[in-house]
């Protein structure tokens, strides 16, 4: 199984939904009803979530 990772930083150039940092392809188009629903269409990775305790903690709206 091979294997690839990416060094967000701190994720703030990093489109989330557009673009394809965390599959081949966008999330926008894997998860294209969970993208026409939210209100962060245009959020950075940063904007996403917090680091708490050691653990990334989402904010989806």
């Amino acid at each position: 199984m091979n294997s690839l990772s990416w060094r967000l930083g701190v994720g703030d150039r990093i489109r989330f939904w557009f673009d394809a940092w965390a599959e081949v392809e966008p999330l926008a188009n894997r998860f294209s009803r969970i993208f026409l629903n939210s209100l962060q269409k245009s959020n950075m990775v940063a904007d996403m979530g917090h680091w708490s305790r050691g653990s990334w903690q989402w904010r989806f709206q």
